[in-house]
């Protein structure tokens, strides 16, 4: 009996192949190919090629690390978060929420101050997916970011935080939380809050999130 991995991995292998191809567009294809395969047999050959010449080939490289969502690829692929072209920080920025692990969390809260509005937002959304509380002071930092959309972001990545974590957990964190926002009176984080509310898909998701908002509300008079 073929073992699964093994034949997924017979066919990556050409297309691994393929990351030396002398055309950009097949290159692109390789790697775009390798990251729906899922093989975690591939993490080192594509970052391996993270310094592609080509950004665009970057760009789907880190898109295909985060869709196989190894963490041992962490260490290697936070180092394109300050690539000189913004796309590919984005995809990066985008991969290691995917990702996970240590290596892919102090990356992107490193690099929460990003000078590029995108990146910060991805980031933003990024830290949402980690499943715990330690991207948490990070995220209510960026709930001043001067833009609105890096602040809502953060306002959706700390509720579904809330929405992961033991009740009495939950319980400090929303005290944290609205002291913060209270502080803002931004009508951004409300608009967010209300948005999660009315068309959030998870109870504890909407419920958390009407926490806040009625908790700032109380904070605020």
């Amino acid at each position: 009996e073929i073992d699964a991995e093994a034949a997924t991995w017979a066919v990556a292998e050409s297309f691994v192949s393929d990351l030396d191809a002398e055309e950009t567009t097949l290159r692109m294809a390789a790697a775009n190919v390798l990251g729906e395969l899922g093989s975690e047999n591939t993490v080192a050959p594509l970052l391996q090629h993270l310094d592609d010449p080509n950004p665009r080939v970057r760009a789907r490289i880190a898109r295909a690390l985060g869709k196989i969502g190894d963490p041992q690829a962490g260490g290697k692929l936070v180092e394109p978060l300050d690539d000189e072209h913004v796309g590919v920080q984005r995809e990066v920025a985008d991969a290691l929420g995917y990702v996970g692990g240590e290596q892919a969390l102090t990356g992107l809260m490193n690099a929460a101050d990003d000078e590029h509005e995108t990146i910060r937002r991805t980031i933003a959304s990024s830290l949402g997916q980690f499943g715990d509380t330690r991207p948490i002071d990070t995220l209510v930092g960026m709930l001043t970011d001067d833009s609105d959309l890096v602040r809502k972001s953060a306002t959706f990545s700390l509720i579904e935080i809330l929405s992961n974590v033991s009740t009495e957990q939950s319980d400090e964190l929303r005290n944290e939380i609205v002291g913060k926002m209270a502080a803002q009176e931004d009508p951004v984080i409300v608009e967010s809050l209300v948005e999660i509310i009315e068309e959030g898909t998870q109870a504890h998701q909407r419920r958390n999130a009407t926490w806040l908002l009625v908790l700032s509300y109380i904070e605020r008079e």
